[in-house]
């Protein structure tokens, strides 16, 4: 390689950090949901979107996540990302991580409230949040082992 593709990587590998850091900062300084940070709800989308660590540390990220949302900052979050369900994929890690046995079954509850909340405002209160997962999204770790 050259110093040049060198030193792209290494800054690309920097400005990813930096944008680690600032999430996590925003986490621990009790920034929460209430003032709907849309950069913040979306990057919480995404990462849901690429699926869960399976540990207690990414437990709680979910957890503290989970607990301060609430339906004004769903509909936010589908407006932002495009996603008039947003709350299926942080639904899917969930239900992934309790099945390895993280203990999030008080955040999936919340969860699954504020959701059929949601369904509810957009005129779909005979549907449930579960009618709306689809087809199982399988555990991608198993497949690359």
């Amino acid at each position: 390689m050259s110093d040049t593709a060198d030193l792209l990587v290494l800054q690309a590998r920097i400005a990813d950090l930096e944008h680690r850091l600032q999430h996590q900062e925003a986490i621990t300084t009790g920034r929460t949901w209430r003032h709907a940070d849309l950069r913040l709800l979306t990057e919480l989308y995404q990462d849901a979107l690429m699926g869960p660590m399976v540990d207690d540390e990414s437990g709680r990220h979910w957890e503290r996540h989970v607990m301060n949302l609430t339906v004004h900052q769903l509909v936010i979050m589908g407006r932002g990302v495009g996603d008039p369900f947003p709350w299926r994929p942080i639904l899917r890690n969930l239900d992934l991580m309790i099945k390895y046995g993280i203990d999030l079954t008080k955040a999936r509850s919340h969860l699954l409230s504020i959701a059929q909340e949601l369904l509810e405002a957009q005129g779909l209160r005979l549907l449930s949040p579960r009618d709306l997962m689809g087809h199982v999204i399988p555990d991608m770790r198993k497949l690359s082992a």
